[in-house]
């Protein structure tokens, strides 16, 4: 492991333990090289958090302002949802967060959530009662809306009906795994499902943050 990743991990540990430190001495190149990854793994907040760099400071706290405005809208679809007893369930960045010290580290781009298919139609034309709009974004398991905003992914199930794991992630399957009352997946359940959304991930480069989340999640089964 050469010394930039290592110091690219090693600033993702500090950070989730809440340590702050200086940041070492590094060339010019070995700068450079530094910050493009950790941009690449969308790990800047780090920047500040751990080491206290100032040009980071704002995108430390336009994620800190940005989760706010996530909180709102997650909470408002589960008043929504609730209250005409519809089953669903949150996925990725925004339950992911719960388990960071400082959820602001765990920077997400929209708000994922499922439902059942035979509800999806339903739900889809509830949340335009509310002011939620479509967005454009199309695809075989989901369809992007969006409200003050915030972008928002309605799934209909967790793969695409072609992916070689739609099977061991279908309805049923989801149905026996669902934490009914919270509004998530059961920890193995999810852990495997997310296992699956990173190997999605890797041919884009993107690996550390979601090593991350893994190591976090692990050690929450075992607190």
């Amino acid at each position: 492991m050469n010394k930039i990743y290592s110091l690219v991990i090693e600033t993702f540990r500090k950070g989730i333990e809440g340590e702050k430190d200086v940041l070492p001495e590094l060339t010019d190149e070995e700068k450079s090289e530094f910050l493009k990854l950790i941009k690449e793994q969308s790990l800047s907040v780090f920047l500040y958090k751990v080491y206290g760099t100032s040009e980071y400071k704002k995108t430390y706290l336009t994620s800190k302002i940005f989760e706010n405005y996530v909180f709102k809208i997650k909470n408002e679809i589960t008043s929504i949802l609730e209250a005409e007893n519809i089953p669903f369930y949150f996925i990725k960045g925004v339950e992911l967060k719960s388990i960071y010290k400082d959820s602001a580290l765990r920077t997400m781009g929209d708000i994922d959530f499922v439902v059942f298919k035979e509800d999806f139609e339903k739900v889809h034309k509830l949340l335009a009662l509310n002011g939620y709009k479509d967005d454009g974004d199309f695809a075989e398991n989901h369809i992007g809306i969006t409200k003050n905003n915030v972008l928002i992914e309605l799934h209909h199930n967790l793969v695409p009906n072609q992916s070689y794991f739609s099977s061991y992630f279908s309805e049923e399957k989801v149905k026996t795994n669902l934490d009914y009352k919270n509004h998530v997946l059961n920890n193995e359940y999810n852990f495997g499902f997310l296992l699956v959304h990173y190997i999605k991930h890797l041919s884009s480069g993107e690996g550390i943050r979601g090593l991350g989340d893994f190591y976090l999640l692990l050690r929450a089964f075992y607190q």
